[in-house]
Parts: C-alpha cells; sequence; structure tokens
C-alpha cells in the first residue's frame, strides 16, 4: 500500500523541486539530489508523499505522461524512469 509519510511543512514540494508534473491524482517532483517525489495529491489540501524514484543525475526538469516520465538530469541526460502504467510504488 502507499505510505503515510507526509511532508513536513507546507511548501516542501515547491522547495525541493526543480519542476512539477501532474498526471490523474499524482504529482511528480523533480526535487534534484532526491531524485523524483511522488505525491498523492487526491486530496489537494493535504499532499501526501508516496515515495521516490531515484534519478543517476539530479532531477531537474520532468514531464509525465499516462505511459511514461521523461526526467532531464543534471549528467546532461534524459532519463526515462518508467514506461507504462505510471509507478504505483508497488512495483
Amino acid at each position: 500500500g502507499r505510505s503515510s509519510l507526509r511532508m513536513p511543512q507546507a511548501g516542501s514540494i515547491t522547495r525541493a523541486s526543480g519542476e512539477l508534473s501532474l498526471v490523474g491524482d499524482k504529482l511528480f517532483s523533480a526535487a534534484r539530489d532526491l531524485g523524483v517525489l511522488v505525491f498523492d495529491v487526491s486530496t489537494p489540501a493535504t499532499p501526501v508523499f508516496e515515495y521516490a524514484v531515484p534519478t543517476r543525475g539530479n532531477a531537474l526538469s520532468l514531464f509525465a505522461t499516462a505511459g511514461a516520465l521523461y526526467v532531464a538530469e543534471s549528467s546532461g541526460g534524459l532519463g526515462v524512469v518508467h514506461t507504462g502504467p505510471l509507478p504505483t510504488g508497488r512495483d
């Protein structure tokens, strides 16, 4: 199931973020050296941190679709973190 971890302060999503991308009720945050942070925003007033997706370099920018998550990394590459259904944290 999903983690009940919550971000410690309001605004933590944007402070850690190079860029945000929303697909359905999932918010993906390019969080530099933390990789990509995934949040459940089905209740927008109280987003819930679900898990982090590690990246090879710092995650600077991203674009999420229903089939893939593309991440621009500081190492100069474009990483395709996942293809197919969006990651659920249970993979």
